[in-house]
């Protein structure tokens, strides 16, 4: 489970989250909507370690990770992420890509490579193994971060408005690969999108932000009888309450 208590974090004087608490059980998927800086990608941020929070507790499985005595690297806190330009390394292979840091502590360079390539056949990209990211099309690159992100084999997924930039077929591809995978590897997913369709096919639980807040929560009953012009409703009524 990751939870968060009373989470604040500002920038300049400015407060991109204001007192956020929240909780996402094991094999959940809880989509997180808001409009543009109402602090969803902060919220991200500050779960993977990559933010520092000004206050409040972060807890995964139970141990605090974040709050004002402990601050646990992002690498130990067991969560993966996948960023809106999915920041892949330029200089390196899709191989090295899945690979990398596997290969310190008990995983051997061989195992870590035969692990890397079992999760390249998972997205179909072991026949591009030794390509670099500039010789991969726009959706490959999107299978090479969902790769890349589950290679470790963390159980908690972040993923920051993923598909924002893909056209509608390849994003319902990716969509099915997405779904795909969560089930067969019951990976516990916080996702940050604008795309009412992405939320109503992914979310077990759809949280509003709004100003750095949680300002509305949809569970999955509610969900599943929803279509987008409902939800789109619920959206606009959030916002303007």
């Amino acid at each position: 489970m990751i939870a968060t208590s009373g989470l604040t974090k500002a920038f300049a004087g400015t407060r991109a989250l204001d007192g956020v608490t929240l909780s996402v059980g094991l094999g959940e998927t809880v989509v997180v909507l808001g409009p543009s800086g109402c602090g969803k990608t902060t919220l991200l941020r500050l779960i993977a370690g990559l933010e520092g929070a000004d206050s409040g507790e972060i807890r995964i499985d139970g141990r605090s990770v974040a709050s004002s005595e402990v601050c646990v690297e992002p690498r130990q806190r067991q969560v993966g992420m996948i960023f809106q330009d999915l920041a892949l390394w330029p200089h390196m292979r899709v191989l090295e890509h899945v690979s990398f840091g596997l290969a310190s502590g008990w995983l051997k360079r061989r195992r870590a490579v035969e692990l890397g390539l079992a999760v390249l056949r998972w997205v179909d990209l072991e026949d591009h193994k030794d390509r670099f990211p500039h010789e991969l099309s726009g959706g490959e690159r999107q299978r090479l971060a969902i790769a890349r992100a589950l290679a470790p084999g963390y159980p908690y997924l972040l993923m920051d408005e993923p598909f924002s930039s893909l056209d509608p077929l390849l994003k319902d591809e990716m969509m099915t690969l997405l779904c795909r995978l969560r089930e067969a590897l019951r990976t516990t997913m916080v996702y940050v999108t604008h795309d009412l369709d992405e939320a109503l096919n992914l979310a077990d639980r759809i949280l509003m932000m709004k100003q750095g807040r949680i300002a509305g929560e949809l569970m999955s009953e509610t969900i599943a009888a929803m279509s987008r012009e409902s939800l789109l409703e619920w959206y606009k009524d959030t916002l303007r309450s």
